[in-house]
């Protein structure tokens, strides 16, 4: 039973690594962050709160929610992904900059 839990746990690592991976490709690539943001929503709303990806996920929607100039949803997600201790300094540094 253990072997199970730890597999499907496995997996969702994976497919969250995945679709982040997958959306900082579309938009870097691509140069769509409009399509982009569209795998960052899914990721952020799929990923629990204790998973490691998780202030990644919500960092990088916020990231690219500004660049869309969506300011508001990009302030929430940021604030999201500062609850997150590795990623709140790059976080804040962003939610600072909006600030600006």
């Amino acid at each position: 039973m253990i072997l199970f839990v730890a597999a499907a746990f496995a997996d969702d690592a994976a497919r969250v690594w995945e679709s982040l991976y997958d959306a900082r490709l579309v938009e870097a690539a691509d140069g769509t962050p409009d399509v982009a943001v569209l795998y960052y929503e899914e990721a952020a709303q799929d990923i629990r709160p204790d998973d490691p990806m998780y202030g990644e996920a919500w960092y990088w929607l916020g990231r690219t929610r500004y660049t869309l100039g969506r300011r508001e949803e990009a302030v929430r997600a940021l604030q999201t992904a500062a609850q997150d201790e590795g990623v709140r300094p790059k976080a804040l540094a962003l939610l600072s900059r909006i600030e600006l």
